[in-house]
């Protein structure tokens, strides 16, 4: 069932952690999804290439991450690749002194690239209109189902930042990008 944009609540208190271990870039190349569905993200600034796995909400209704931290998770119920509306996608920044697919996504500034490579093989290019940090429970997660700019398909990154959360595996803060399709 597709959940109602404005139920969905971001990644709170994660009770295991994500794994750590990469997958071969065979196992990379051979992925494969839907046609319409986004397969692989490439942020070119930060050398990020990564699969883009199907994610939905979990009983709580919140935002499953992938569980490996060099996948990145699109929420299902969002945009694909070029509909109107904003896709979004999640994924780790890390855990301990590994680095995550998004662990520099905070770097990114207005204009950078981010591209989806669909499953049919049609790139999608966004540009980066802006990045915010904040606090996780100030997350607005029914905004970044929206395009920033709405006359045109639009493309949302979170990830986690800060200190972490004392006894759980989740960070205090999220780090937010949103982009728009040129």
């Amino acid at each position: 069932a597709v959940q109602s944009a404005t139920t969905v609540a971001p990644p709170t208190v994660a009770p295991t952690p994500p794994s750590t271990e990469k997958p071969t870039p065979a196992a990379v190349r051979s992925y494969t999804v839907s046609p319409v569905n986004p397969r692989y993200i490439d942020i070119p600034k930060l050398k990020v290439h990564g699969r883009v796995l199907s994610m939905g909400v979990d009983r709580k209704n919140e935002l499953q991450s992938p569980y490996g931290i060099y996948d990145a998770g699109w929420y299902n119920a969002s945009s694909k690749p070029g509909e109107n509306g904003a896709m979004l996608i999640d994924g780790h920044s890390g855990i301990g002194k590994t680095r995550g697919i998004f662990h520099d996504i905070v770097k990114l500034a207005a204009g950078d690239d981010i591209s989806v490579k669909r499953g049919d093989g049609q790139v999608f290019t966004y540009k980066v209109v802006d990045v915010q940090v904040r606090d996780a429970d100030k997350v607005d997660m029914a905004s970044l189902l929206v395009s920033a700019d709405t006359a045109k398909p639009g493309l949302s990154l979170i990830t986690c930042a800060g200190d972490q959360i004392p006894g759980t595996f989740s960070l205090k803060q999220r780090v937010v990008v949103r982009a728009v399709m040129q």
